[in-house]
């Protein structure tokens, strides 16, 4: 049952949604509202193995002025503490699953489609999370809105807590 609601929201409620949003001029509000949505129709019972689950996030969470390219190995940062990533990366130690840095949700899909992913624990910005968890459906992907105190994918931000409340609602 909490597929069909999962599917009725992500594919029909969505584009009406979105368009009223654009309408009225509260897209990310409406973009913010479907993450939500989704999230409350995560069945609780459904639970994945540590291996299978990935914790996807987005570059702009990296310090703008580090110099070290952590979208192409997340092992490159160098554990400074100016940004999340090495308490990310470190959270992902600590549960034994995976972890993505990416530049975009081309990049996010193509991780996605070649991982073996049994569900996601995504943080990024309204746009982002609400296309990629349409675009992933029926995948599980529990939604985490970064903050972007300097503006648009410029060290953003996110509630730690959050995501490993996230990583404990989805591994067994």
């Amino acid at each position: 049952m909490t597929i069909v609601l999962r599917f009725a929201a992500l594919k029909i409620f969505l584009p009406l949604l979105l368009l009223g949003g654009k309408l009225f001029g509260c897209e990310e509000k409406a973009q913010s509202f479907l993450v939500k949505i989704n999230n409350r129709l995560l069945p609780p019972n459904r639970k994945v193995k540590p291996c299978s689950l990935l914790l996807l996030t987005p570059h702009c969470l990296q310090n703008s002025r580090c110099s070290y390219k952590i979208v192409e190995d997340v092992n490159n940062c160098q554990g400074c503490g100016n940004c999340k990533i090495k308490d990310l990366r470190e959270m992902a130690e600590q549960y034994s699953i995976n972890l993505s840095v990416v530049s975009g949700g081309i990049l996010a899909r193509k991780i996605l489609k070649e991982s073996a992913s049994a569900a996601v624990v995504a943080v990024a910005c309204e746009r982002e999370l609400s296309c990629g968890i349409c675009d992933s459906f029926p995948l599980p992907v529990l939604g985490i809105l970064n903050v972007r105190s300097c503006g648009p994918c410029k060290d953003t931000d996110v509630d730690l807590s959050s995501v490993e409340d996230g990583i404990k609602f989805l591994v067994e």
